[in-house]
This record gives C-alpha cells, sequence and structure tokens, in this order.
C-alpha cells in the first residue's frame, strides 16, 4: 500500500512529465456573427466570423464562407509567451461543407516567433489531416480535390524546442495565422479546437522520473 507521501510524490512526478497548456481557443466565448475580438483578427467579417451549430469541441466555430474567388484569414492579435524546457504541439481542427477544388482550401497556417512568418503548412483540396513535426520546412500535404465536404479533420504539428529555442530561433514568444483560398466561390471551411502545449523533451522527463525513482528508493530505505 502506498504512503500518502508516495502517493504524493508519484503524482508530482508524473503532472511534471506531461504537456502543459499554453493556450486554447473553441470560440465559445463570442457571440455568433461577430469576429472572435479581441483575440483575434479576420479578414472580411461578413464572410469570416464566429456561428454555432457547427464545432469539434462545444457548440461554436470560426466560420470561413468563400462565397466568391476570394481569400480569409484569422491572425492571432497578441504573443503568446513560450517557455523553455519543452517542444511545442500545435493541434487544430477543420471542417469542409463542399468539395473543394485542388487549389483551393487551407492555403497555409503560418508561425511568426518574432523574427518573420514562417509558413508551417499547406493543404489545398481536400482536407488531410496531418500528426507530424516542423522544423523550418513547409509541410505541403496532397493537393488532391474532394468531392464531398468532410467532418472536422484534426492536425497536430509538433515544434521541437532545438528549432524556435536557444539554440535555434532563440524565440520567447509566437503568433498563429490561418489562410484560406476559394477561386470559385461556396466553398466554406470551419476551424475550431485550437491547442498550444509545451511538452518536455523526453531528456528532461527522464531527469524527473529519475529523480522521484531516487527519492522513492530513499524512502523505501528508511523504512
Amino acid at each position: 500500500m502506498k504512503s500518502p507521501l508516495l502517493s504524493l510524490l508519484f503524482g508530482l512526478t508524473v503532472s511534471q512529465a506531461s504537456a502543459v497548456v499554453l493556450f486554447t481557443e473553441s470560440f465559445e466565448t463570442y457571440t455568433p456573427g461577430n469576429i472572435p475580438s479581441p483575440t483575434w483578427t479576420v479578414y472580411n467579417q461578413a464572410q469570416t466570423h464566429v456561428v454555432t451549430g457547427e464545432a469539434s469541441e462545444g457548440s461554436q466555430s470560426l466560420w470561413f464562407n468563400d462565397g466568391a474567388a476570394k481569400f480569409h484569414y484569422l491572425r492571432q492579435n497578441n504573443a503568446l509567451a513560450i517557455p523553455a524546457g519543452g517542444d511545442l504541439v500545435i493541434s487544430f481542427d477543420i471542417k469542409a461543407t463542399s468539395a473543394s477544388q485542388s487549389p483551393d482550401g487551407l492555403s497555409s497556417f503560418q508561425i511568426d516567433f518574432g523574427s518573420g512568418i514562417q509558413t508551417v503548412l499547406v493543404d489545398l483540396g481536400a482536407f488531410d489531416g496531418y500528426d507530424g513535426s516542423y522544423s523550418g520546412s513547409t509541410i505541403t500535404l496532397p493537393n488532391t480535390p474532394s468531392t464531398s465536404g468532410s467532418s472536422f479533420i484534426s492536425y497536430s504539428i509538433t515544434i521541437p524546442e532545438t528549432y524556435f529555442g536557444t539554440s535555434g530561433l532563440n524565440a520567447t514568444e509566437m503568433t498563429m495565422r490561418w489562410n484560406t483560398v476559394s477561386s470559385s466561390g461556396y466553398e466554406e471551411f470551419y476551424l475550431d479546437n485550437i491547442v498550444v502545449s509545451s511538452v518536455p523533451e523526453p531528456s528532461s522527463a527522464a531527469a524527473v522520473l529519475a529523480l522521484a525513482a531516487t527519492g522513492l528508493l530513499f524512502l523505501r530505505r528508511r523504512k
């Protein structure tokens, strides 16, 4: 049977080795029909605003209504502080309610680490989803047309601290931006469930676990 002290130590070890959520956005706190201000800036408010009834988290999302040949964007206004000691994981969900031609869709997901905008990911045509890493080279997913709309598709992008941290860009903050494009019109996209987390590097997590194991061994020997 674990003592309360051992349970506490184990709990601290697990929490320290887990991801720390830095930012979330599911557009639940905004009035439908309005832009998600002051957190975000959009281009073309009439066709880029918060809606209810389409969501992967909660009941609201951001709607990009490409009712004519045009582009739209969602841009984060205030820089997000990013701590040292872990990789960044950025995830979000996108849905299309109609078929998308091959030159249309998510023209870019971009990040500015304070040294200029970087195009992280491009996904035109059918939304493909993604789960992988980014270290400076744009992730370009297959550009194939879709024949119908889709459910919400998830993206998860890991950015190593070795890229954005002191040994790389030396960044301490970041902003994000999503751009969509429609060359023919009548294509609707929804963005939801944005999450930014800091995940301890394996070496950091291993050090925490090793320290906890040493503490457990010391306590066992004292009994």
